[in-house]
């Protein structure tokens, strides 16, 4: 289905096999982007990838299913093929020679081993021996019972192989999922709660021991099971890349004491306390979404970070707050030597923002009863404020009957 949308030139197509955790509503913001796109004279019309051509033909594929809701799809063989037709095409590529261009899926591998072999004479004594994957892939995973294509599994697993680190665990994003919150606002209230339980010095310690369930906890806790799925299944993968690097960099010849640094750290006490508070308000966004604003909230930070001598000593003091897009408070600093006392009362600039964005906000994504900060949704809903208002344009409302893809906004 993948290859079929790419032959089709249906970019709403691709994305509708892709895993919806990874590409969430784009395919709702895209007819958008598109009319923008258009009425910027980057591209003449929606049809803009007209003159291109993709083909996959012939292709066979090996199926090796590494968890019952993941699957390494290897491509065994088959050609692939690409054609450029200027004279069909976009004015975006008028430029463009044309051409023709098809490679087997055998050819496409020993290009890659190729490449790989040329980047480990290159490399020289970095900590890395780069290896060539058995068979060109694409990874997989099932969601609500169907399944999709991962962009972020397949570029994971492409790293693993390739720099030859341990097996993900993928059960580690499924077997305890982090537990999330009873209601859209509880996400923030509950994080802030998470925030404030902890001491200075216990988020320092969590810092310093890597715990998972420390200073990190409330993003874990908070995090769909499925955006961070990548991510959390690939850490055997990332702590063995991290232990390569520091058994490289306290390598005699690169001179840098790994051991020594993290005593230093340790040798650091911090002290003090952190006071954070938010107001929020939240609005149904559909779909099992909600919308939480950050109406206004304050911290305050009091830190002294204490070293061997009095002389390393720092303090640090922060006392603000803010409301809507705008804050005030102040910021100190002294360290034995020198101070410094910084006030604040400034607003984002409205001009640089786009009608409507007056609160900062976060999308927040219903999972099993339960509810978390989606980042990609979040991401998303900050573009199509934008994108919305630069449609709004005079000069860009005038070309838009000519567009004809996507509605403009009122």
């Amino acid at each position: 289905m993948l290859f079929d949308a790419m032959s089709r030139e249906d970019v709403i197509g691709v994305m509708s096999v892709m895993a919806p955790f990874e590409v969430g509503t784009s395919a709702d913001l895209y007819p958008k982007a598109v009319d923008l796109a258009v009425a910027a004279d980057i591209i003449e019309d929606a049809n803009w990838l007209a003159g291109i051509d993709f083909e996959a033909e012939d292709l066979e594929m090996r199926t090796t299913v590494l968890h019952p809701d993941v699957a390494l799809v290897a491509l065994t063989r088959g050609e692939l093929a690409i054609a450029l037709d200027p004279a069909a095409a976009d004015p975006l590529f008028a430029d463009a020679d044309s051409f023709h261009e098809s490679i087997t899926l055998q050819e496409a591998h020993q290009e890659l081993s190729s490449a790989i072999w040329e980047a480990n004479r290159e490399i020289g004594d970095l900590p890395f021996t780069l290896q060539a994957p058995d068979d060109l892939f694409v990874m997989t995973v099932k969601h609500d019972g169907k399944w999709f294509v991962s962009a972020s599994y397949t570029v994971a697993e492409y790293a693993r192989q390739i720099l030859s680190l341990p097996p993900a665990d993928f059960s580690a994003s499924r077997d305890n999922p982090a537990s999330g919150a009873e209601t859209p606002s509880r996400v923030i209230d509950d994080l802030v709660e998470m925030v404030n339980s902890r001491s200075v010095e216990e988020h320092w310690d969590a810092i310093l021991s890597g715990d998972p369930d420390g200073v990190f906890e409330p993003v874990a806790v908070f995090s769909p099971p499925d955006e961070l799925g990548a991510f959390l299944d690939y850490t055997p993968a990332y702590n063995a890349l991290l232990e390569r690097v520091e058994e490289w960099l306290a390598d005699d010849e690169i001179g840098f004491d790994v051991e020594a640094m993290t005593e230093s750290l340790e040798n650091i006490e911090v002290e003090g306390d952190v006071s954070l508070a938010v107001t929020t308000r939240e609005e149904p966004a559909g779909d099992g979404k909600a919308t939480v604003y950050l109406e206004s909230g304050s911290i305050s930070t009091l830190l002294l970070l204490s070293g061997q001598t009095a002389d390393e000593s720092v303090f640090f003091e922060l006392d603000a707050s803010w409301k809507g897009l705008c804050a005030q408070g102040h910021a100190a600093y002294f360290d034995g030597s020198s101070s410094e006392f910084i006030e604040f009362d400034e607003c984002l600039p409205q001009e640089a923002l786009p009608e409507g964005l007056d609160q900062a906000f976060v999308v927040v994504t219903e999972v099993n009863g339960s509810w978390y900060i989606s980042y990609v949704e979040t991401i998303l809903a900050y573009a199509e404020l934008f994108i919305d208002d630069a449609l709004r344009d005079p000069e860009i409302r005038s070309r838009l009957p000519d567009i004809g893809f996507a509605a403009a906004p009122s």
